[in-house]
């Protein structure tokens, strides 16, 4: 959080949880759009690329390093106050939100 409040890059992948890596919306991610939800790839269990790109401001990079463990969180206040819902030792791609192991709903 440190890192983030400082402005500092941050390696991992960031995206939006309702699009995928070529930006189409992922059916059944409708809950998680209406809501506005992210998520980063946060670590420390990393893919072997070697060729990534830093996440700036906690914009959106599809190109930052891939973790198993990701940080789900919402954006506010002009995307400069943010609130972390979750935190996912194993990035599970969207649950059901109907489901009673989805802590995001």
């Amino acid at each position: 959080m440190k890192k983030v409040e400082e402005g500092s890059p941050l390696p991992g992948k960031n995206k939006e949880s309702w699009l995928d890596d070529d930006l189409d919306v992922i059916p059944g991610t409708k809950a998680y759009q209406d809501a506005e939800y992210w998520h980063y790839h946060c670590g420390p269990t990393i893919s072997n690329g070697k060729n990534f790109s830093m996440t700036f401001d906690l914009r959106r990079n599809l190109d930052g390093v891939r973790s198993a463990e990701v940080i789900h969180y919402k954006k506010y206040e002009d995307e400069d106050e943010i609130v972390i819902l979750a935190f996912s030792p194993q990035h599970i791609p969207f649950p059901s939100p109907k489901s009673r192991f989805n802590p995001l709903f």
